[in-house]
């Protein structure tokens, strides 16, 4: 009454937490535009331009919730680069990072605007899938998978992974896994997903290991490979 006009519950809210029950300190307001850029910044990947680890950690117990209230499949693909290490130490890191934003691109491209593509760490990857199976997880990685290895023949920063040596092996391997099939909860489902990656790095490297029934998945050295079925 004393400001002769009406305020709105955002100006009497900060009045109480600012001044007659301080429970905040340092208050700035920003516009919005501004928070979108800042929110942005935190989501975002600086290298890849993928949303952020900790952004996936946000994400992934929410889309599991929305999955088991509306009776959907939730699936995850956590990818591994193949031979990045020698890119680094042989063409150096800025070649790296260089290799680290077209494989960015890449997923971006690969993937629909309702999934969630992550740097999940270093040379590590991380693609949420919702309303996804797990036979759909499989083709949209197979398609990654040949994508990447595309890559070993590009020209990068005026060099080509080729110079590492002949049939030098970089690629992708991949581990999949499924929500309600596999797991209960998003730690179960990551860490599954996770160990299938592993696996597959294991076996050969450059391939598909999927939660779900057998796939059958050749690699470029021509050998048929097994994933093993999720109860195996």
């Amino acid at each position: 009454e004393r400001l002769g006009r009406p305020v709105r519950f955002r100006v009497a809210a900060l009045d109480y937490l600012t001044g007659k029950n301080p429970h905040l300190e340092g208050v700035r307001l920003i516009a919005r535009p501004e928070l979108e850029a800042l929110l942005g910044h935190v989501q975002t990947d600086e290298v890849t331009s993928l949303f952020t680890r900790r952004y996936f950690n946000e994400r992934i117990g929410a889309e599991l919730n929305r999955a088991r209230r509306y009776g959907n499949q939730l699936s995850l693909l956590i990818l591994d680069l193949d031979g990045f290490k020698k890119v680094n130490d042989e063409l150096g890191h800025l070649t790296g990072d260089a290799l680290l934003r077209r494989i960015g691109r890449m997923l971006r491209e690969k993937t629909r605007q309702s999934d969630i593509p992550c740097r999940f760490g270093g040379d590590e990857f991380a693609v949420l899938l919702p309303e996804t199976t797990n036979s759909e997880a499989y083709s949209l990685a197979e398609r990654i998978r040949i994508a990447a290895a595309e890559e070993s023949r590009s020209e990068i920063n005026g060099r080509r992974l080729s110079e590492l040596g002949p049939g030098f092996p970089f690629g992708v391997s991949i581990g999949g896994a499924t929500f309600p099939a596999d797991c209960e909860e998003p730690e179960e489902l990551v860490t599954l997903a996770d160990r299938l990656c592993l696996e597959a790095k294991k076996a050969g490297k450059n391939r598909v290991l999927m939660s779900g029934d057998v796939r059958h998945q050749t690699d470029d050295g021509g050998r048929t490979v097994k994933a093993r079925p999720k109860n195996g």
